[in-house]
């Protein structure tokens, strides 16, 4: 089993919810019988018309109510891809976007990227409950995009947990002379009670994983 799967396999003794992006072919396949048990939730965009279509899933732990589940920014070609779950677990709902932001040109703010945001927090913000916005969105922390959310009442667990990458030599190697060290970010509303945030440094892709644990 290569690591990834390994890291995952060891993951699922205590998550309750998974989500992957770029999660097609052979990975999709070990997942599914790595995670059969959950609940899969998944969608597809194509990105600038092109033949890349990148699998995004959303897994849920069996005894867990999935109220109901949707893509936003489906219908719009300069956005990524967002699955949107609600949960009913704890004494209040869940609510979150598994978000894969759009990934060219650059890292750079655009009127995509802006609009992006804009639709995720629009999205949420009447919804009772927790609120959870994470993934990979393509983007440098001082753009308008990432400081978006802190504007609309969302903290910015990268910052607040101080991580100090969410890439690694894998990414770095193959880019040497434009390094990126943050591409991917979970924002959570001020109300939520976040018990640990991590994004261990390993090899398994080359993006870290972010482990999020709330109080519910």
């Amino acid at each position: 089993m290569n690591p990834l799967l390994q890291f995952i396999e060891a993951q699922k003794m205590d998550t309750d919810v998974f989500c992957f992006q770029e999660a097609g072919g052979n990975v999709q396949t070990a997942l599914e019988t790595i995670l059969g048990s959950y609940t899969k939730l998944s969608a597809e965009k194509n990105i600038l018309d092109s033949s890349f279509t990148p699998t995004q899933v959303t897994y849920v732990r069996a005894g867990i109510e999935v109220v109901r589940e949707c893509t936003i920014l489906s219908d719009n070609p300069h956005a990524g891809l967002g699955i949107y779950t609600e949960l009913a677990v704890g004494t209040k709902p869940l609510h979150l976007i598994n978000l894969h932001g759009y990934p060219h040109p650059g890292k750079l703010d655009t009127p995509g990227r802006l609009e992006q945001s804009k639709v995720c927090i629009d999205f949420l913000k009447n919804l009772p409950g927790v609120r959870i916005i994470g993934g990979d969105i393509n983007v440098l922390p001082e753009t308008q995009s990432i400081q978006m959310f802190g504007n609309a009442g969302y903290q910015d667990l990268i910052q607040t947990f101080s991580i100090p990458t969410t890439r690694n030599r894998l990414v770095w190697e193959r880019f040497p002379d434009n390094p990126l060290y943050y591409s991917d970010y979970v924002f959570v509303d001020h109300n939520t009670t976040v018990k640990s945030f991590t994004a261990p440094t390993m090899e398994i892709s080359d993006h870290l994983p972010m482990i999020l644990e709330i109080q519910l």
